[in-house]
């Protein structure tokens, strides 16, 4: 009987024993998986941050990549402080102060023209004139009256967006200032109609031009 008892006894022993191994098991493989879930946690926290860094840096890329144009008006050249370059200079041009049909806005027509076709005498049809400062009444800035005006197209490779803001010399915060000027456009009582323009507050002109010649006319 006592033998019998002492069995019983270290049979539960030995049942308490793995009970207790098994308990300890269990702890340690809740903490492991506890840990795991951290870690995949972890890693899915930083592959969040590195796909919005990744479309940030692409949203970048694609932007300075894509860059835009604009026409500087009453100037020759680009500002290339600023990281732009020039694309071409020419003569800004349009229809004539008087006529009714045409054109609205100006161009800036390039200096090296090429043709298609040619056809010789003059073709009354869609018809182009050079343009002209008309400030003999505005001071300082008399002094160009008459004088053709140039301009230039230029390209920045880093600004996706370029807008004329009227009425104001400064940008916005964020925003990057290409330059600065005076708003133009036609005469009211002239029958063309026109679209403002900002030209440069440099007013540059061409070298010998003057003649009162009129046809497209930039009035500040």
């Amino acid at each position: 009987m006592k033998k019998q008892l002492a069995t019983v006894i270290l049979g539960v022993l030995s049942i308490l024993s793995l009970t207790s191994g098994k308990e300890t098991k269990l702890d340690s493989l809740s903490e492991d998986i506890a840990q795991l879930k951290l870690r995949i946690e972890e890693l899915e926290t930083a592959s969040t941050e590195a796909a919005r860094n990744r479309r940030s840096s692409e949203t970048n890329r694609s932007a300075q990549e894509s860059g835009s144009t604009y026409v500087r008006w009453g100037n020759s050249t680009c500002p290339t402080d600023k990281g732009t370059q020039l694309v071409y200079s020419g003569y800004a041009a349009g229809q004539h102060y008087n006529d009714v049909g045409g054109s609205v806005g100006p161009i800036c027509l390039v200096k090296d023209l090429e043709h298609l076709q040619t056809q010789p005498g003059r073709q009354n049809k869609a018809l182009i004139y050079g343009a002209e400062y008309k400030t003999s009444s505005i001071n300082p800035i008399n002094h160009v009256d008459d004088r053709n005006v140039p301009c230039s197209v230029c390209y920045t490779a880093n600004r996706p967006a370029v807008l004329m803001i009227p009425g104001k010399y400064t940008c916005p915060t964020g925003w990057n200032t290409e330059y600065h000027g005076y708003l133009m456009t036609g005469y009211y009582g002239h029958k063309s109609q026109s679209l403002y323009s900002c030209v440069d507050a440099g007013l540059e002109t061409f070298p010998g031009s003057g003649a009162n010649n009129n046809g497209l006319l930039f009035y500040n």
